[in-house]
């Protein structure tokens, strides 16, 4: 089966991208699960995001879905792509890109 998402910017530590199903998405490759759950606290924190339902957990899978307003996103793993920041909604593109750029600078901090 062919990838067709579709790279739009490749950051120092992450890409910008458009999925299969066209919605923009941050991911970082090789990301441990093991931090899925503090990462994904640390981002809900920061940027005042609600939890829709819990997190879904699976063998190699953990994905939660979030509301700020009338952005909706999910942020997921999987042992294929690692942490990826999904806008659900086209409203939700900024706030992608915004959490994306967080995450760059919070990674590079760490590597450094």
């Amino acid at each position: 089966m062919k990838d067709k998402s579709q790279v739009i910017e490749r950051l120092r530590i992450g890409l910008l991208l458009r999925d299969s199903s066209g919605r923009l998405t941050y991911e970082v490759d090789k990301f441990p699960c093991e931090f899925y759950s503090s990462i994904k606290k640390e981002l809900s924190v920061h940027f005042k995001l609600q939890p829709q339902r819990p997190t879904i957990e699976g063998l190699d899978v953990y994905f939660q879905t979030f509301t700020s307003g009338l952005n909706h996103i999910g942020i997921e793993w999987d042992n294929w792509s690692g942490l990826t920041v999904v806008a659900e909604n086209k409203r939700a593109e900024p706030l992608i890109r915004k959490i994306g750029d967080y995450l760059e600078q919070r990674f590079c901090e760490i590597n450094d």
